[in-house]
C-alpha cells in the first residue's frame, strides 16, 4: 500500500487548517454586505507553515525465521520447539494443520525426517471394563495388510509454509475405506495362514477400527530427530484431544482417561524417551496411543507351565504385555512377579528391581488436591479396579478359574468393585497401604504408631563427651497430633509396647594423612572408620525427665570425641518394632552437628526420595527421605573415606554354610569366587564404601565400561550382601549430576578432602605369603601405611569413568589410584585447574552435554 497521502510533507498542519477556516468565515460574512457583486476577492497572503505531523508507520520488518536449511548445528540441537495444532479435519484421510515456532519465531523447513503422526480413538468403558485407546494406524494404506499400532510420516503428504505452518494429510482414510481394504485382505485366501487374526486387529465383531466421530480422538505429532546428523536435544510431543463430530477440543480437566502424568515418570526417569525406549516419545499421553491391547496382533500366545514361560511373552497367559497398563505394571513389579521368564521384546521383567515399594500406587497415580502432578482419573487404581490392571501385578491369579484369588473371584470387570471399593470388604487403598508412613503413603494400617526423631542440639562438655538434647514423637492414628515419648521401658526395650532401641551414632573428623582439619568424617581410631553407637536403653538411668516440650538432655559418657576433633556430629537412628500389631516402625534418622561444624551439604535427601520414596539403609535402620531435616545425611557418618567392604573377612565355615540364592550363586561364579575353597572369601572384591565412590559406582552400574562395581559385605550368619553393578541399570540420565546433587556443589572437591581407602592392608594381608580371611578381617580394624588409596577428585570421577583412557588422563594430571597410604599425595591432583567451576572443562557443564 502507498501511504504517501499520510506523509507529513503532504498533509496540512493544524494551524493552516484554523487559518483557512477563519478566512472562509470572513469571506462568507463579507458576502452578506450590500453592494457586493459577489465576485471572489483577491487572494490573501500565504499563511505560516504548520508544524510537522507525526511520522507514519514504517514498513513491517520481516519476521525472524528459524530455517532448517540454513540453521547452525548448535541452534538446531538446542532449539526448544513449540507446536500448536490449528485444526484437524476428518472427511476422508485426516488433515492436520499445525504450527511450529521456537517460542517466538516460526520454524520452517521441517520434513518427515523430523515428524511423525498418529491418531487414536477412546472407546468408553462398558460393563465395568476400563476405557481404552484404539489406534487407527494399524494397516498398510495401499493393501490393507494389518500391522500393530504405529505412526506414519509420508513425505509427499506434508506441506510446509513460510510462516511456520504445516499441513499433513494422513495416508489412511480412517472413515471407512481403510477398514474396507483390511476386511478384503483378511477375506483373501492367500492370507489365511497369516499370523495376524482378524479378531485381534479389527475386533471380534469387526468394528474395532470403525470411525466414530462422536468419540474423543487423540492426535499426536512427534517432533524429534536430526538435521545434518545433529540430534534435537529437546523433542516435543504435541497431543491434541478433540471430538471430530463437533470440533470441540477436549481440555485436560475434561479428559476421560488421564491416569498418569509424565511428570510422575520423570521424577525417576528424568526424561522418558531419553532414558526409556523410543527416543523422542516423551509424553505418556503419546505412549498410550500406541501401547494398546492391539499389540497382541500377529503374536503367538505364550502359556506358562508350572509358573514359568519359555520363549517370547508378547501375550502371556492372555495378558498383552505391550499394552501400556500391563507393560508398565509388570516392569515395575519386576522381580516380585510370581511367574518366571517373562520376555517382552527382550525386556526381561523378572530381572528388573524397582527401587521402592511397588504397592505405593500414588507414586504414579494421583488425583489428590495436593498432588503437583494430579490427573483426572488418577484415583482409578483404587476406585475402578479391573482384571487387566490388577492382574498385571497379581500374576498369580487366574481370573478365568479363580485360582489364586481367595473368597471368590471376579469373572468380569464389573464384579471387582463388589469387594474392592472404598470401605468395602477389601478396600484397595487399605490393602496397598505400606506399614510405614512415607510421602505417598500417609495413612498406615490401623493401630500402627508413627515415630519422628528430633535431635535439637549437640554440645560438648568438659570431658569431650557429646551432650544431646533430643526427643521422639509418636502418633497412632486416628490421633490428630503427635506427642512426645516418655521412656518407660528397660535397657533392652526402652519403650513399653515396643521392642528394640534406637541409638545414637557418634561421628567426627580427626587429623589424618597430613590434613589437620578434614572435611569428611573418618572416625579415626575406630575399626573400619565406623562411629561409636550408644542405645537409648543404655541411657535410661541418666536420662532424667523431659522438659515441657518432651526433650531429654543426656551426656553420652561412653563415646567421647577425641581431643581436637571436628565435624562432631550425632545421628539418632535405628527403629522400634511394635508388639501389637506386629510391625517394624522404620523412621527417618535425625542428624545434628555441634554448632558451626556441619559437614558440607552436596546431596538433597528429597532427590533420593524421587526414586526411593524413603531410602532405607541397612534393614531400615538408617533412613532418609523428603522430610529429612538438616544438611548432613546419616549415610555419610558411616560411609566415609576409611570404610571398605568386608566380604574378604568371611570364615570358610560361614561362607560354605550360607544359603545363597540361585542368583547369588551365579554372581559368585561370574566373580570367580569358589565358596567351597579354603580361604574362598579372599576372592571377593574389596572396594571403598565411601559415600561418593559407592553411590557413583552403584548408579553407574553396567554403564561402567571396564570394571562393574562389586560389593561383598559380611553379615554372616544373618546375611551376605552382594551387589553386582553389571546387573544394575540407572533409570535416569546418568550424567545429570543434579538428579542427586545440589546445584553448584559438585564441580570440584574442597580443600582438605581425604583420600579414599580402596583396600585395607595392615602389612600382612596384601603382602603376606600365607594370607587368610582372618588377616583380611584384621586389616579392616586399623588405618595403615600400606592401605591402598585413591586421591579424592580421582576417586569421584573414576567411580563412573573407569575406561583405561580416562584413568590414564587422571594419572597424568596428578591423580593416584591404588597407591599406598604412605605415598598418597592429595595435593598433587591438578584436576581442578580444568574441571572446577568456570574453568575450561567445568564438571557441571561437561555433564550437561
Amino acid at each position: 500500500m502507498n501511504y504517501s497521502e499520510l506523509s507529513s510533507k503532504k498533509r496540512a498542519g493544524p494551524s493552516w487548517l484554523k487559518f483557512a477556516a477563519a478566512s472562509l468565515l470572513a469571506v462568507a460574512l463579507a458576502g452578506c454586505g450590500g453592494g457586493s457583486d459577489g465576485a471572489p476577492g483577491a487572494a490573501g497572503p500565504t499563511g505560516p507553515t504548520g508544524p510537522a505531523g507525526p511520522a507514519g508507520p514504517g514498513a513491517t520488518p520481516p519476521a525472524t525465521v528459524v530455517n532448517l536449511a540454513t540453521v547452525s548445528a548448535d541452534t538446531w540441537a538446542n532449539l526448544t520447539p513449540v507446536g500448536t495444532v490449528q485444526s484437524v479435519v476428518i472427511n476422508s484421510p485426516p488433515v492436520v494443520s499445525f504450527k511450529v515456532t521456537d517460542g517466538t519465531n516460526p520454524v520452517v523447513g521441517l520434513t518427515t525426517s523430523q515428524l511423525r503422526f498418529t491418531i487414536a480413538k477412546l472407546v468408553p468403558s462398558a460393563n465395568g471394563s476400563p476405557s481404552k485407546w484404539v489406534n487407527y494406524i494399524v494397516g498398510n494404506p495401499d493393501t490393507g495388510a494389518p500391522s500393530r499400532p504405529g505412526t506414519e510420516n509420508v513425505a509427499t503428504n506434508l506441506v510446509g509454509n513460510a510462516d511456520g505452518t504445516y499441513q499433513y494429510t494422513f495416508a489412511r482414510d480412517i472413515t471407512g475405506p481403510m477398514q474396507t481394504k483390511m476386511t478384503a485382505w483378511f477375506a483373501d485366501a492367500a492370507n489365511a495362514a497369516s499370523v495376524y487374526k482378524k479378531a485381534d486387529v479389527m475386533g471380534a465383531n469387526g468394528a474395532l477400527l470403525d470411525y466414530v466421530p462422536a468419540l474423543t480422538h487423540r492426535l499426536v505429532i512427534q517432533l524429534s530427530g536430526s538435521v545434518n546428523s545433529v540430534a534435537l536435544k529437546n523433542p516435543i510431543n504435541v497431543v491434541y484431544d478433540f471430538i471430530p463430530a463437533t470440533g470441540q477440543v477436549v481440555a485436560a480437566a475434561d479428559s476421560q482417561r488421564e491416569i498418569v502424568a509424565t511428570a510422575k515418570c520423570n521424577e525417576c526417569h528424568d526424561q522418558i524417551g531419553v532414558t526409556t525406549p523410543h527416543g523422542g516419545r516423551i509424553d505418556t499421553r503419546y505412549c498410550v496411543a500406541c501401547h494398546t491391547d492391539q499389540r497382541k496382533a500377529g503374536r503367538t500366545p505364550s502359556t506358562s507351565i508350572a509358573g514359568a514361560f519359555s520363549g517370547s511373552t508378547y501375550v502371556a497367559d492372555g495378558q498383552v504385555s505391550g499394552d501400556f497398563t500391563t507393560m508398565i505394571h509388570k516392569v515395575h513389579m519386576g522381580n516380585r512377579l510370581t511367574k518366571a521368564n517373562y520376555d517382552y521384546a527382550g525386556v526381561l521383567f523378572n530381572k528388573i528391581v524397582y527401587t521402592q515399594e511397588v504397592t505405593n500406587c500414588t507414586k504414579c497415580h494421583d488425583n489428590s488436591a495436593t498432588s503437583s502432578a494430579k490427573t483426572t482419573q488418577g484415583d482409578n487404581w483404587k476406585q475402578a479396579p479391573s482384571i487387566v490392571a490388577c492382574g498385571s501385578c497379581h500374576d498369580n491369579v487366574n481370573f478365568a478359574t479363580g485360582a489364586g484369588h481367595g473368597g471368590g473371584w471376579p469373572a468380569v470387570d464389573q464384579d471387582c468393585a463388589t469387594c474392592h471399593k472404598t470401605s468395602g470388604i477389601s478396600d484397595i487403598a487399605i490393602a496397598h497401604a505400606g506399614v510405614n508412613k512415607t510421602p505417598h503413603n500417609l495413612t498406615v494400617p490401623a493401630g500402627l504408631t508413627n515415630f519422628t526423631y528430633d535431635v535439637k542440639t549437640v554440645t560438648v562438655n568438659a570431658s569431650n563427651q557429646p551432650v544431646v538434647t533430643f526427643r521422639i514423637l509418636k502418633q497412632t492414628p486416628p490421633e490428630a497430633t503427635a506427642t512426645a515419648v516418655v521412656f518407660d521401658g528397660t535397657a533392652s526395650n526402652s519403650l513399653v509396647g515396643f521392642t528394640g532401641n534406637p541409638s545414637f551414632l557418634v561421628a567426627y573428623a580427626a587429623a589424618q594423612d597430613g590434613i589437620a582439619t578434614p572435611v569428611d568424617f573418618n572416625n579415626l581410631g575406630r575399626a573400619n572408620g565406623q562411629p561409636a553407637s550408644v542405645t537409648i536403653g543404655s541411657l535410661l538411668s541418666t536420662l532424667g525427665t523431659p522438659d515441657a516440650s518432651g526433650y531429654y538432655t543426656v551426656a553420652l559418657t561412653t563415646a567421647a570425641f577425641p581431643a581436637g576433633a571436628k565435624l562432631r556430629t550425632i545421628a539418632l537412628q535405628g527403629y522400634y518394632t511394635q508388639v501389637a500389631p506386629a510391625a517394624a516402625r522404620h523412621t527417618l534418622s535425625s542428624v545434628k552437628a555441634v554448632s558451626g561444624e556441619d559437614r558440607r551439604a552436596i546431596v538433597e535427601a528429597a532427590k533420593c526420595s524421587n526414586c526411593h520414596e524413603v531410602f532405607e539403609g541397612h534393614g531400615g535402620n538408617r533412613n532418609i527421605g523428603k522430610e529429612t531435616v538438616g544438611n548432613t545425611l546419616v549415610c555419610a557418618v558411616c560411609h566415609n573415606p576409611t570404610i571398605v567392604t568386608s566380604g574378604r573377612g568371611m570364615t570358610d565355615a560361614a561362607l560354605q554354610a550360607y544359603p545363597f540364592t540361585a542368583a547369588n550363586l551365579a554372581t559368585l561364579t561370574s566373580w570367580g569366587v569358589d565358596r567351597l575353597a579354603v580361604n574362598g572369601a579372599l576372592a571377593f572384591p574389596q572396594v571403598s564404601n565411601n559415600l561418593k565412590d559407592m553411590i557413583h559406582g552403584i548408579h553407574a552400574g553396567k554403564a561402567r565400561s571396564t570394571n562393574p562395581f562389586r560389593i561383598a559385605r559380611d553379615r554372616t550368619p544373618a546375611a551376605v550382601n552382594l551387589i553386582n553393578g553389571a546387573d544394575i541399570t540407572f533409570v535416569g540420565i546418568l550424567n545429570n549430576c543434579q538428579t542427586c546433587h545440589k546445584a553448584g556443589t559438585y564441580s570440584t572437591v574442597p580443600a582438605n578432602t581425604l583420600a579414599t581407602r580402596d583396600e585395607a592392608d595392615n602389612g600382612v594381608f596384601l603382602n603376606g605369603v600365607s594370607r587368610t580371611t582372618a588377616d583380611a578381617k584384621a586389616a579392616l580394624a586399623t588405618t595403615n601405611a600400606t592401605d591402598l588409596m585413591t586421591t579424592p577428585f580421582t576417586a569421584a570421577c573414576a567411580s563412573c569413568h573407569d575406561a583405561s583412557l580416562a584413568v590414564t588422563h587422571m594419572k597424568q594430571n596428578g591423580g593416584q589410584i591404588l597407591v599406598k597410604r604412605s605415598l598418597v599425595n592429595v595435593g598433587g591432583e591438578t584436576c581442578a585447574l580444568c574441571h572446577s567451576t568456570g574453568k575450561i572443562a567445568d564438571t557441571a557443564v561437561a555433564h550437561t552435554k
